[in-house]
């Protein structure tokens, strides 16, 4: 619900966006990735790295997703190095495979080509990009960057590495974000699941341990949202 009433997402489904298409693989690519941390399943980084590859494909600028996906074979230790090796492998072959059928020459062009001529004619400054985005954001409800700050630490508190996956996913964009260019402001709808992810999930973990008698006391901060 958060996310749907985001209107940088309105708009970009209403013109249907890339990146809106490509935000629909990364965020089950995200909670698929949530799992296979709890469960160590190869089954789960398979669909989380298949996941993350169609929305690469679809726009590379969800690529912010390669941050949880890395917290979540981590988290496993060796064993999620082996599986991450194994599916990687498979996925890179896929890639490589669809690269060559779209072909290479247009890929490149629209990837790397562009990002250098954009560079060498516009340049690129974090501040530039720091104000694009809070220009786009400004159409935003504020409270949702409230909520999901003060979420990001119940989250860390209560549920400590699907939270750590959650906050994970919402840096690697921002930090995507502020190295692109070039910058427009349909690029920052890539944030807003992630935003909206960790608000809700935070609000509700809150929320359901507020019933029982195990509520710690350091969440009394967060009585106010």
């Amino acid at each position: 619900m958060l996310f749907r009433s985001s209107p940088l997402y309105l708009e970009g489904s209403r013109l249907a966006l890339a990146e809106v298409v490509a935000l629909g693989f990364a965020a089950p690519a995200v909670a698929a990735s949530i799992t296979y941390a709890r469960l160590g399943s190869r089954r789960w980084l398979s669909v989380a790295v298949g996941l993350a590859l169609v929305s690469l494909l679809v726009k590379p600028i969800t690529l912010g997703l390669a941050l949880p996906l890395a917290i979540a074979v981590l988290i496993r230790g060796r064993s999620g190095i082996v599986d991450a090796l194994i599916v990687g492998t498979g996925a890179l072959v896929i890639a490589v495979l669809v690269i060559l059928g779209v072909g290479l020459a247009g890929v490149l062009d629209q990837i790397v080509d562009y990002r250098k001529v954009s560079i060498e004619s516009e340049g690129w400054s974090l501040k530039k990009n720091w104000r694009a985005l809070q220009a786009a954001w400004s159409f935003e409800p504020s409270g949702i960057f409230a909520l999901a700050g003060v979420s990001s630490l119940a989250l860390l508190i209560l549920r400590r590495w699907d939270g750590l996956i959650a906050i994970a996913w919402g840096v690697g964009c921002i930090v995507l974000l502020l190295s692109y260019t070039p910058l427009h402001g349909k690029h920052a709808v890539t944030v807003m699941p992630a935003l909206a992810a960790v608000a809700g999930s935070g609000l509700g973990t809150v929320l359901l341990r507020a019933r029982t008698t195990q509520f710690p006391k350091q969440l009394v901060i967060v009585a106010p949202v």
